[in-house]
């Protein structure tokens, strides 16, 4: 189960169609206020956060912090179109997450989510 957090409708719907058809079940945000809803909703039964780390409300990073303090087991991989310090990818990698480098392929994120899950 994935909660997929991005403010670009067409990411999340091109992320939504690439996992769902790879059997993963979905459930998408587009901020962090909307993400947490989820997550509380379907109490944090979830193995996996996408994030894009600029989202409107919060970063996906203080977003991903208050998940981890409920579930320090959930997975995380991260996204950014920015190679600047906003993408914070220096940060990300140092907390040993995955990132991902947008627009990304359909392939790299599958590749991505598989490794993350540990399959």
């Amino acid at each position: 189960r994935i909660l997929f957090v991005d403010d670009e409708e067409g990411i999340r719907k091109y992320a939504n169609r690439v996992l769902l058809k790879n059997g993963y079940a979905v459930f998408l945000a587009a901020d962090v206020k909307e993400a947490l809803e989820i997550y509380k909703k379907k109490k944090g039964n979830f193995d996996l956060v996408i994030s894009d780390v600029v989202l409107p409300d919060k970063t996906g990073t203080e977003l991903v912090n208050q998940l981890l303090s409920d579930k320090p087991k959930l997975k995380v991989i991260f996204c950014s179109g920015y190679l600047d310090d906003r993408s914070q990818q220096e940060i990300i990698h140092g907390k040993g997450h995955k990132f991902l480098h947008k627009p990304y392929q359909l392939n790299e994120l599958l590749v991505a989510v598989k490794e993350t899950l540990g399959g």
